[in-house]
């Protein structure tokens, strides 16, 4: 019993000098008659090797590794000390695990690897000890996402430079069918997206809902990524899959300098979807003012209509988006034409005492009174 306790203790004191990188004490405490293999209850069941190399104590770390000490051993997350070496950018301490054939591709309770670890830290030479180790960039945790999708959310050009040498993960698709450029093109990471399509990303590559890059981008607002997605042949009137353009999601989403930089490269901005709704029509009933002005100075067909009859000008009423209406009035819209159901921006006006905008209806010359 006595010599049960007296390990218990020498392990506990194990861990704590782990913990701290104190050697001596490292190595008394296992001459004692520590078991190496010993948890720490109050830190995810941590051995004495992963506290080591968390803390990034070197010296223990070898000193555990020449006794034999389970360098695979998982925490009650399934990470392995080559995880936290990864992690915490311990680049000399990965390099000793991997030379005491550390499994380079241990997957945690999440199938998160070292690698992705590394991605996603930016630490470039783990990237490239992990690759040379053997590390396979296919692999992908439960949600998909691989160290290249890692690295690109958080912008590490570099890192996708090295992973992509090892092999062509520049079109690995996560669990929505996102492949590094959507995720680059989202983050707003115009230098990755640039990167990506030098190292042979597909511009006009499609996620499993419809979305190219220059979808994804125009839908956040992202006009630095949109223009080197233009630049580089990405269609600018690709459809979505419900039939929404990039032109389309700017405009409803209220991005100006976006939508200004799709038409210059031939957006189409009487394009409708298949509800009949154009670009002018999602800015109207959302309100967007400037984006109206835009449209309608390039061209755009003010008396267009949806499927079911209503104008730029009704949904601006409907909604009360007065200024709006009186910026499409000012431009010539037609107050009296009425949708399916035979309701028209005059009546609107009225029922919602809209005085002002019903003193411009009456007038027909509506212009000269805004």
């Amino acid at each position: 019993m006595m010599e049960t306790d007296n390990r218990h203790s020498e392990s506990i004191k194990l861990i704590a000098a782990s913990k701290v990188g104190d050697v001596p004490e490292v190595v008394a405490a296992l001459r004692a008659g520590a078991n190496k293999e010993a948890r720490d209850p109050e830190r995810n069941e941590f051995t004495a090797l992963h506290w080591s190399v968390q803390n990034g104590h070197i010296s223990v770390v070898i000193t555990l590794l020449n006794t034999g000490v389970n360098v695979d051993a998982r925490d009650t997350r399934g990470r392995s000390a080559l995880h936290l070496a990864c992690f915490h950018g311990h680049e000399e301490i990965a390099r000793s695990l991997i030379g005491a054939n550390a499994i380079t591709d241990a997957l945690d309770e999440e199938d998160f690897t070292p690698l992705m670890a590394a991605s996603q830290k930016g630490k470039v030479n783990l990237v490239s000890l992990l690759l040379e180790a053997g590390a396979s960039v296919h692999l992908k945790d439960n949600d998909g996402i691989g160290a290249i999708h890692y690295a690109t959310i958080n912008g590490h050009d570099s890192i996708i430079q090295h992973l992509v040498s090892y092999v062509a993960a520049i079109k690995l698709k996560d669990n929505e069918g996102s492949e590094p450029i959507h995720i680059a093109a989202i983050k707003g990471h115009d230098a990755t997206v640039a990167t990506l399509i030098q190292l042979g990303a597909d511009v006009n590559c499609v996620d499993n809902e419809g979305f190219t890059p220059l979808l994804v981008a125009s839908q956040e607002g992202h006009v630095k990524v949109v223009e080197v997605l233009l630049e580089n042949k990405a269609q600018v009137n690709f459809e979505h899959s419900k039939g929404d353009t990039a032109l389309s999601i700017a405009c409803e989403n209220g991005h100006l300098a976006t939508a200004h930089v799709l038409i210059t490269y031939g957006a189409n901005t009487n394009y409708a979807r298949s509800d009949g709704a154009t670009p002018l029509i999602h800015a109207s009933s959302e309100g967007r003012d400037e984006i109206v002005s835009l449209l309608i100075l390039k061209g755009a067909n003010i008396e267009a209509v949806t499927n079911i009859g209503i104008s730029s000008l009704l949904f601006a009423c409907e909604k009360g988006h007065l200024s709006t209406a009186k910026i499409l009035l000012k431009a010539g819209a037609n107050p009296y034409i009425s949708d399916n159901e035979d309701n028209t921006p005059f009546q609107v006006a009225i029922a919602k005492e809209y005085t002002e905008l019903i003193s411009i209806m009456n007038n027909d010359q509506w212009g000269q009174y805004i």
